[in-house]
């Protein structure tokens, strides 16, 4: 047993993805924790003001860079520079236009500019975060895991700690959103520290117009097509926020925003760990088709097994446990939990093998997809809210759309990468998967009906 597990850890993939899960383990468990005091300490309607700042951020926080900061760990060493420079350059000119949008938007009158909430805090943290993902990357390039690790504890530990504080002490409107601002600055001078030797002077010497103009066009795909379809993606996954709050109360988007967050639990833990070092991997120079395969192989047969846990604990009861460790104020939280496991099962399945587009620059095809994606999940969602159907049937109707979406992505992502399925999926998980299905049709049937 102890040569086997010591053979599991030898492979790259599995070891860097553990380095890093590692402070998504803590941030695993943190919320078990810290979720419920939140719940107590904030009224739902606090969580909907968070949900519309986070998806509002989150959707223009993916088009950024214009998808630039991906290039950070596959260029030339002699092209790092200005790829990081360009990065910035683009990040602080986008927020300067969003700013200049919503100070529009409110002298006009639109009532989603006037209603925004915190808007300083969410400027700021548009800034911040930019600086954030920037050394993030750079530490990705390096194989600087443990700086990574340690950043992401940081980010989670005190976020959680200002959140409480500022629920108690009520220092802030939104002690939740204040809590989040201030927990990025701390993970960002971190990395300033961890960091700093990668920015010598010979960096800053590297750096002219001219370069960051030849990194622009060499990587024009990232633009072309990342940043489109990430953009979609993110719409799909955040505009649901946005488009169910001009529908429902406060407290129901609370609801509905606590309960995406706990969802991809599974995905926070090891799942974008998976996905970070799977990119690092496969886009090596020195990687061959043998590589991305047998990559690719392994973290499907790790996805395979993470997609299903939150539907499974959802589906045998687990949405009774999640209104009793919520509160009482959270009484709708576990029918939006059942009806959205149908969504988490499919994106936690396919996100970790997103990158295997960009390795082999065919990010046209994501595009598509993430268009599809979205014109069927935010349709289907606008349709079944203008048509005043009930929310647990609007946020089934949405998931069940998403879930086909994604379910053909991952088909394409099967193909393209050359995996085995048999391999993945063998007869025991897919033994859980069928009964896991089984089960939550009846409870969404008896939800809805």
């Amino acid at each position: 047993m102890k040569s086997i597990l010591n053979k599991v850890l030898s492979i790259s993939l599995i070891k860097d993805s553990m380095k890093l899960a590692s402070s998504h383990f803590i941030m695993f468990l943190l919320p078990f924790v810290v979720t419920p005091i939140l719940s107590r300490l904030y009224a739902p309607e606090s969580f909907g003001e968070w949900g519309v700042f986070s998806s509002t951020y989150t959707i223009l926080n993916v088009v950024l860079f214009l998808c630039y900061e991906y290039a950070i760990v596959k260029v030339r060493e002699s092209d790092y520079p200005n790829t990081c420079a360009l990065c910035v350059a683009i990040a602080f000119a986008f927020i300067a236009v969003t700013s200049l949008v919503f100070i529009g938007g409110s002298l006009l009158g639109i009532s989603f500019f006037e209603q925004f909430p915190c808007l300083l805090f969410f400027l700021s943290y548009l800034a911040i975060s930019a600086l954030n993902t920037v050394l993030s990357n750079v530490a990705n390039r390096h194989d600087r895991y443990w700086v990574m690790s340690v950043g992401s504890m940081v980010t989670g530990g005190l976020q959680a700690a200002f959140r409480i504080v500022f629920g108690v002490s009520v220092v802030f409107y939104n002690g939740l959103i204040a809590g989040t601002v201030f927990a990025m600055v701390a993970s960002t001078l971190f990395y300033m520290v961890c960091l700093y030797r990668y920015f010598n002077k010979d960096f800053f010497k590297q750096i002219s117009f001219s370069g960051m103009r030849c990194i622009a066009i060499d990587n024009k795909k990232f633009p072309l097509y990342d940043a489109p379809s990430t953009l979609l993606a993110m719409a799909a996954f955040n505009l649901p926020v946005i488009i169910l709050a001009a529908y429902f109360s406060k407290a129901d988007i609370g609801c509905f925003s606590i309960i995406i967050q706990l969802l991809l639990l599974p995905m926070s833990f090891i799942g974008s760990a998976i996905g970070r070092v799977y990119y690092r991997q496969i886009t090596d120079v020195k990687a061959a088709k043998d590589t991305l395969v047998q990559s690719s192989q392994l973290v499907l047969r790790l996805t395979s097994i993470l997609a299903i846990l939150p539907m499974l604990f959802l589906s045998v009861g687990g949405d009774h446990l999640l209104v009793l460790f919520l509160g009482d104020k959270w009484s709708m939280a576990g029918s939006i939990a059942l009806c959205l496991s149908v969504w988490s099962l499919p994106t936690i399945l396919t996100q970790p093998l997103l990158p295997v587009f960009r390795a082999l620059n065919m990010q046209d095809m994501m595009l598509k997809y993430e268009g599809l994606y979205f014109l069927m999940g935010v349709g289907v969602l606008s349709i079944s809210c203008a048509f005043g159907l009930s929310l647990c049937l609007c946020v089934l109707l949405f998931a069940l759309a998403c879930c086909v979406a994604k379910l053909l992505l991952f088909a394409s992502l099967v193909k393209v990468s050359d995996v085995k399925l048999r391999k993945a999926f063998q007869p025991p998980l897919l033994a859980v998967y069928i009964l896991t299905l089984t089960i939550l049709s009846y409870r969404l049937y008896d939800i809805i009906f």
